[in-house]
């Protein structure tokens, strides 16, 4: 079983209000976003955790259209209780709130990617790249000495 796919594999038209709840890797992420991104309010927080936990099911799974990633395969995937519908629009409100700042996100990256590092100058590496239409960036860091 990976990365926690039960969850997504529920009913789709309802899922139970426990759901939330009861997902670890969410508890998890919810405890990790918390500490990286504590310029960010907590309900921007929480839906962040729930839109990795999204993000990881989605990349974890099979997918159609080529491969690529849409709202509609996050939406489904999301571990919230509620209707397809109720979870589409909680993605969307996410996606348009204010107060879900670039820079905040950013320095909360970054404090996930480096950690407790300590002070001075670190060695990153980026690469951009194309696979069909989508394009993405990658940041790679010394991680233990490689």
């Amino acid at each position: 079983m990976r990365l926690g796919i039960v969850t997504s594999l529920l009913s789709s038209s309802r899922r139970p209000a426990s759901v939330e709840a009861e997902d670890p890797l969410l508890e998890l992420l919810d405890a990790a976003v918390g500490k990286a991104f504590s310029a960010l309010c907590r309900p921007v927080q929480k839906n962040l955790a729930v839109l990795t936990v999204a993000f990881l099911r989605v990349l974890g799974a099979v997918r159609r259209g080529h491969g690529q990633l849409s709202l509609a395969a996050l939406f489904r995937v999301l571990p919230t209780p509620g209707t397809p519908h109720a979870r589409e629009k909680r993605l969307h409100r996410f996606l348009r709130n204010p107060r879900l700042d670039p820079r905040s996100v950013t320095d909360g990256l970054a404090r996930l990617i480096f950690g407790s590092r300590g002070r001075g100058l670190w060695p990153i590496l980026f690469d951009q790249t194309k696979a069909g239409a989508t394009q993405a960036l990658f940041a790679g860091v010394p991680f233990q000495g490689q």
